[in-house]
């Protein structure tokens, strides 16, 4: 018999695997090897497994990089079409506050309420654009990327908020404009837009959110968002208080009467001197003026029944401030000053009341006759204008009496001004809101003040620095400077300031304030004797000769050489006299013992409502210690200033 053989086989094969396989096949005994084929293609299929494996998983790897990239360009696309849309939201927001006055007529509203759908067509893009996206929701299960993400998705929910109040508040204002007229605000009105401030101002005062742990994009929208955030901020708390205020003010809870102090600013006080006075009326909304007269009309023979503070008392009790009208409010704090004049009131009128004190100067009255046009006073020839007032009733009216004279037949007028600057109010088209935005500014400016009588109104007063308080707001870090005349005459119409501070910086956190005034006396030379120039033969002996009590208010706690607390501040009183023509320089030294608190120096600056504004200019320097900010600034209002500072070495 033959030898058997495989149909395919390897060499050798029948000696492979025993005696016994070799005898199956030396006989020709046909026989498989299933076992042995089973087994080989085991081998086989795992060692192309084998090989296989390493293709397998860098496609895998690679499968995931590539979708790993692509979900991340995804993301990113959509962070950048959201933060696109976050900025065109952001400039509408930026242009609103670099144009308030948008808010002052129909026109600006309208415009406004544009530019506020522009926004929130911006920001609604921008919120369906990051929620609608896959890839950001794939990441957001994701430590660290997910953080960005949540970010992302508040700052455009954030911005659709901001978008939707403002909306709702500006829709608000312009029915509350459209209801009122300049002297008949209608109070419905009024407190839905204060309730719609004070819900508007909760909803955003909590998306104050850290950009703390965001990068990118994403990181410098937060930032930019957050200011303009604490920008609007910021005017909501201080319009809701003030039309807290307003209300009450305006009569809401029955008829008010305010006494008118109409401030002369050619005869300067803290204030300008009080020489008329006035009656203002409110009830239901609506406000008028009646019985403009001169404060001879309520002159007191003794003093009103008002204890000063004995600081107030020691500087300026010998100008008898509780009997005489001119010298009521020598002192910076208005409150006080207001309250003297309502118990010299009530004195003079034997038990008539008032509310509360008005007090109004020339620059008041010059700005809203910008509103009004020109106004007739009897007794002054021409139209009393916005151009025309300064120059009119400070000083052209006064330089046709001689010096001495008793002025009956030229009575102060300011007060007749102020009621027919109200009564041209009535009926007229100005706009509320551009009256209002005039107030605030004079008010600002310390132009216009107000005392309240109620303790509780005059809180809510001061909360919006409409009281004329110097120690409400931060009294240890506030300086104010008041150049006040000693002359029984006209002349501040003829005297310009100004004022630089120099600050010294001490590596222990002490500094050193030397504060330098300068006074330009430009009244004419050689000019004759008249009740404007002078002289009084009293304080001034030249005609054109100016005479000044000045007074530097320094911090609370700070050291000043002859210093007197006084106004909840530390007043150091001084005299400089400077003839017609002439300019001389007046200086103080203040030292603040822990001017640097926690690496910060602030320091706050309230300015003397000047007929022209005073400039006044602030130099930081140090030993041992380096600022972050500005060396040199200067400024005409009120205004603080905060510097990094850090010791050297």
């Amino acid at each position: 018999m033959a030898p058997y053989k495989h149909r395919r086989s390897r060499r050798f094969h029948s000696l492979r695997y025993g005696r016994a396989h070799f005898r199956q096949h030396r006989d020709g005994v046909k026989h498989s090897h299933r076992r042995e084929r089973s087994a080989t293609l085991d081998q086989k299929a795992a060692e192309r497994a084998r090989r296989r494996r390493p293709w397998v998983i860098g496609g895998s790897i690679l499968f995931v990089v590539v979708a790993a990239f692509v979900i991340l360009g995804s993301a990113y696309r959509s962070l950048l079409s959201a933060r696109d849309s976050i900025a065109s939201a952001q400039a509408g927001a930026t242009a609103i506050s670099r144009h308030p006055n948008l808010l002052t007529t129909s026109n600006g509203r309208a415009q406004l309420a544009a530019t506020l759908d522009s926004m929130n067509e911006a920001a609604t893009s921008a919120r369906q654009t990051v929620n609608s996206s896959i890839s950001l929701s794939f990441l957001s299960v994701l430590p660290f990327v997910g953080h960005e993400v949540d970010g992302a998705r508040s700052l455009v929910n954030d911005a659709q908020t901001l978008t939707d109040q403002g909306t709702i508040l500006l829709e608000r204002l312009r029915t509350l404009t459209a209801n009122s007229q300049a002297t008949k605000i209608n109070l419905a009105d009024l407190q839905a837009l204060s309730d719609q401030i004070d819900a508007s101002s909760g909803k955003l005062a909590t998306m104050d959110r850290s950009p703390a742990g965001l990068w990118g994009p994403i990181r410098s929208a937060r930032v930019r968002f957050d200011k303009d955030l604490a920008y609007v901020n910021g005017v909501l708390d201080k319009g809701g208080k003030a039309l807290r205020y307003a209300a009450p003010l305006l009569g809401s809870d029955g008829p008010r009467r305010y006494f008118v102090a109409a401030e002369n600013n050619s005869e300067m006080r803290d204030q300008g001197a009080v020489l008329s006075w006035a009656l203002l009326n409110t009830h239901d909304g609506e406000y008028s003026i009646d019985s403009p007269q001169s404060v001879s009309t309520i002159g007191l023979e003794s003093p009103a029944p008002f204890v000063l503070p004995p600081g107030t008392a020691e500087v300026f009790g010998p100008l008898q401030p509780t009997q005489i009208w001119q010298s009521t409010n020598a002192s910076a704090d208005f409150p006080l000053s207001g309250a003297i004049m309502s118990a010299m009131y009530t004195k003079a009128t034997r038990g008539q009341t008032v509310d509360g004190v008005i007090g109004v100067d020339v620059m008041a009255l010059k700005a809203l006759l910008k509103l009004t046009g020109p106004v007739r006073v009897d007794g002054i020839p021409t139209d009393v204008t916005s151009h025309n007032i300064a120059s009119l009733v400070l000083n052209r009216l006064y330089l046709k009496y001689p010096a001495g004279d008793s002025q009956a037949a030229r009575r102060d007028q300011l007060a007749e001004i102020a009621k027919a600057i109200v009564d041209e109010l009535k009926g007229s088209s100005v706009d509320v809101a551009r009256l209002v935005k005039t107030l605030a500014l004079c008010v600002q400016q310390r132009h216009l003040m107000i005392y309240d009588a109620n303790a509780a109104n005059e809180a809510t007063v001061t909360s919006f620095n409409a009281s004329g308080s110097i120690s409400s707001n931060d009294p240890t870090r506030t300086f104010h400077l008041a150049v006040e005349s000693a002359v029984a005459a006209k002349m501040d119409y003829y005297i310009h300031t100004s004022v630089s501070y120099q600050v010294r910086v001490l590596a222990g956190g002490q500094a050193f304030v030397s504060t330098t005034l300068t006074v330009k006396n430009t009244a004419p030379v050689g000019a004759h004797s008249s009740y404007a120039l002078g002289p009084d033969h009293t304080n001034s002996f030249l005609p054109g000769q100016y005479v000044s009590r000045t007074y530097l208010w320094s911090p609370k706690g700070s050291s000043v050489a002859g210093g007197i607390d006084e106004s909840g501040l530390v007043v150091d009183p001084t005299s400089f006299t400077v003839n017609a023509g002439e300019t001389t320089t007046v200086r103080f030294q203040t030292s603040l013992p822990h001017a640097v608190r926690n690496g910060r120096l602030t320091l706050h600056f309230i300015p003397q409502g000047l007929l022209y504004p005073q400039r006044t200019t602030l130099s930081v320097s140090g030993d041992g210690v380096s600022f972050g900010g500005p060396t040199l600034e200067s400024w005409s209002a009120t205004k603080a200033h905060t510097y990094s500072v850090k010791v050297k070495g």
